[in-house]
């Protein structure tokens, strides 16, 4: 769901349309901020700066890249906001206990949540960007 600040003479207050038809170009401009909001039941936020839009020859379905952002992204199904602030504060403040030991063995040898990989991020934008749904 994207929450759009500044709407470019799209439509009116509280319509909605089918997200697999809008393009974002559409309903961006730069300068435009939204928040995208995933998964609603944990209720991530994620506030979105459109710095610039360019069109790409040969590139019909355009391109997007992350420019840069902060710390690892959270596991899946930690708990939404909270679940993953007691879960970071179990293994930095009780490193040693029982409940520390459960999470480092759900989570798996490797994660740094303060890490960024921007390669990652850029690599999940072009999955996302490649997974279409029919003719739009």
């Amino acid at each position: 769901m994207f929450e759009i600040d500044d709407v470019v003479d799209f439509a009116d207050a509280g319509t909605t349309a089918d997200d697999r038809k809008i393009r974002l170009q559409a309903v961006l401009k730069p300068g435009s901020h939204f928040v995208y909001r995933y998964d609603f039941g944990d209720g991530w936020n994620h506030s979105v700066a459109v710095e610039k839009m360019e069109t790409i020859e040969g590139q019909p379905w355009g391109e997007a890249q992350v420019i840069g952002g902060a710390r690892a992204c959270p596991p899946e199904d930690v708990g939404g906001p909270s679940g993953y602030e007691r879960f970071l504060n179990t293994l930095s403040n009780e490193p040693d206990s029982e409940k520390a030991e459960r999470c480092r063995n759900w989570i798996g040898s490797g994660f740094d949540a303060e890490l960024f990989d921007l390669r990652a991020a850029n690599a999940a934008l072009l999955r996302m960007a490649s997974n279409r749904w029919g003719n739009r």
